[in-house]
């Protein structure tokens, strides 16, 4: 018998014998399946890829509303904190007078 043929009656033999597999129930654990879920997602970096993408995903001209109070990113950020179960983030915040310039862009 040549080797192809050899072959070929291998494979139909392991793919068409009955197996016998042992139903394998999931590894028991104490933690639940939201801690599961939110440990694989960190883990898989899915998180911080959109913690990037809703913090600097693409640039935007600021709300007025936010120079008289908290820019955006640092409040997406006391939120993020606080949502993980850390109660002892706070903001800081300094006098200032209040005027900000953006960058000039090319052009007059």
């Amino acid at each position: 018998m040549d080797l192809p043929r050899r072959f070929i009656l291998l494979f139909f033999m392991v793919c068409c014998s009955p197996t016998v597999t042992a139903a394998q129930d999931p590894l028991e654990t104490p933690l639940g399946q939201e801690l599961l879920t939110l440990l694989t997602n960190e883990i898989s970096g899915q998180m911080a890829f959109n913690n990037l993408v809703k913090l600097a995903g693409a640039p935007w001209v600021r709300d007025p509303a936010e120079f008289t109070s908290t820019f955006y990113e640092t409040q997406q950020l006391y939120d993020l904190v606080q949502s993980y179960g850390i109660e002892t983030v706070r903001l800081e915040k300094y006098d200032r007078d209040g005027t900000f310039t953006y960058p000039r862009t090319r052009g007059p």
